[in-house]
């Protein structure tokens, strides 16, 4: 039988240098909201309170730092990604971008949202 993915075996697997990327992203998430859930879905973590806000998704050379309703967010640096209907995305390949306040504002703004 397979063990269930949770989100801490999920960021212990993400190898360097995207693991100190996904911490990053990961504890600037929680830290904004601690009624946010952090949940597994579609085989990544997603940050939901009402509804689903963020999720994360590692790759190789970056994350995918998503949000939900994206197309609603305020994006004056233009970091966004992403040509759907709700969804947006930017990919995270440094420390120094997950710690932009410009990431945070977006994180905010996702939140607030969700009410």
């Amino acid at each position: 039988m397979a063990k269930e993915l949770t989100p801490d075996s999920y960021f212990s697997n993400i190898p360097e240098p995207m693991a100190t990327v996904a911490a990053g992203l990961r504890s600037l998430v929680l830290g904004a909201d601690r009624d946010l859930r952090e949940v597994i879905k579609w085989g990544s973590p997603v940050y939901e309170r009402n509804k689903q806000v963020i999720w994360i998704k590692a790759h190789s050379k970056h994350l995918t730092f998503g949000f939900f309703r994206g197309v609603e967010l305020a994006d004056p640096e233009g970091l966004l990604e992403g040509t759907g209907k709700a969804m947006r995305h930017l990919k995270v390949r440094s420390p120094e971008t997950a710690a932009q306040q410009s990431v945070r504002d977006l994180v905010n703004a996702a939140l607030q949202l969700d009410g």
